[in-house]
């Protein structure tokens, strides 16, 4: 009976030993690899360079492929960009890995970030939700196309650095200009809130670029870019004079009528 009792002891700590090792070969698990990915169309890989990291279904490779090159050339054009370098466009179909990526990258909470770029190795990073991303790719590479123009814009201010890309892409989905509820008769978001609660420029984002755009026209958005959002040296007008100018075209507009985040 001892001698029973010593062999099932025994064949425990050797299947503790077995459950401990899986345990540290899962906390070791090697990242997906990255694998290039080369489209049908090599028209489409004369501007981009793409990469998968992890599984990536080929259409959704190719909505990428296809979607960047159908707004590069305009995006170029509105930013007063004429030559950029090879883009790399990396996807990733393993959130975890993507994460991590971000955070070696940036600062903050990645459980929300859907792309960002690498300026350094001019790179567009982008997850796969199951939904298209071609636009989300879109938006990172009008950052890129931004960094061409003035390597000192990336989030400074983060209001134009955003508003540029959301216009330029439509993404975040723009939504209806009556469903935003900061335009209120008393108040309305300042530069400053866009710039200190950096969600709600995601939602005005495209009506301020587009307000820029009507007002001076497009190749102001550059000279903006150029001097990182002097607003006197661009456009001839003080902060404060333009949100009262902004403020005004919003609201000439039909808006919800209420005091609060957009």
């Amino acid at each position: 009976m001892a001698r029973f009792q010593m062999r099932n002891k025994k064949n425990f700590q050797i299947f503790l030993m077995f459950l401990l090792g899986l345990h540290g070969c899962s906390d070791t698990l090697p990242t997906p690899s990255e694998q290039a990915w080369q489209p049908d169309d090599t028209t489409l890989g004369e501007h981009f360079v793409y990469v998968m990291i992890g599984f990536v279904p080929a259409p959704k490779m190719h909505e990428v492929a296809t979607t960047l090159n159908e707004h590069r050339i305009r995006i170029m054009r509105n930013q007063g960009v004429s030559n950029l370098p090879r883009v790399t466009v990396k996807v990733w179909g393993d959130r975890d890995s993507f994460e991590q990526a971000f955070l070696t990258h940036e600062h903050g909470n990645a459980r929300f970030v859907a792309g960002y770029v690498d300026a350094e190795n001019w790179e567009v990073r982008v997850f796969n939700f199951d939904r298209p991303i071609g636009l989300t790719a879109v938006h990172e590479f009008a950052h890129l196309v931004s960094i061409a123009v003035n390597p000192s814009i990336d989030n400074n201010p983060r209001w134009l650095w955003e508003a540029i890309a959301i216009y330029e892409s439509a993404r975040p989905p723009v939504p209806d200009i009556s469903d935003l509820k900061c335009f209120g008769p008393s108040s309305s978001p300042t530069l400053q809130d866009l710039n200190r609660h950096p969600m709600n420029i995601y939602r005005v984002g495209y009506y301020l670029t587009k307000f820029i755009v009507d007002s001076w026209g497009m190749e102001s958005v550059a000279q903006l870019i150029e001097s990182n959002g002097d607003l006197p040296a661009s456009l001839g007008v003080s902060e404060q004079q333009f949100e009262n100018l902004w403020f005004q075209s919003m609201r000439a507009d039909e808006m919800s009528q209420s005091d609060s985040d957009c």
